[in-house]
């Protein structure tokens, strides 16, 4: 099973999922977030993804499509505390330096260009 879902903290939006990120739930990240993108412009959306345990091809390709989305608007996506097998899948796909990493789950002060390790 895979939930979403959303908090908002003044200019940053909080996206928690929880489940497998794959084929099958992959389009419910983008719709959700393609929504937030287009009702808050620009958006600081922080992705919780704690509770995510496991991250298949089109999850990456999820984040990828979050991410330029955010981006093209005046955006930013901000990962916050990525599982284990999350931040294994993300530095297999040499795609972890493309996203902003709170490990520490602090992101009421947005500064955090950190990468996965």
């Amino acid at each position: 099973m895979f939930t979403l879902s959303t908090d908002e903290a003044g200019a940053v939006t909080v996206v928690r999922a929880c489940g497998e990120l794959d084929r099958d739930t992959a389009p419910a990240l983008i719709e959700h977030a393609d929504h937030l993108v287009a009702e808050h412009s620009p958006l600081v959306l922080v992705l919780d993804l704690a509770g995510v345990d496991h991250l298949g091809a089109a999850g990456i390709t999820a984040l990828l499509h979050v991410r330029e989305a955010l981006v093209r608007r005046g955006g930013r996506l901000v990962l916050r505390e990525p599982s284990p097998p999350v931040r294994t899948v993300l530095r297999l796909g040499q795609v972890a330096g493309l996203f902003d990493v709170d490990a520490t789950g602090e992101t009421s002060g947005i500064h955090i260009p950190s990468q996965i390790g």
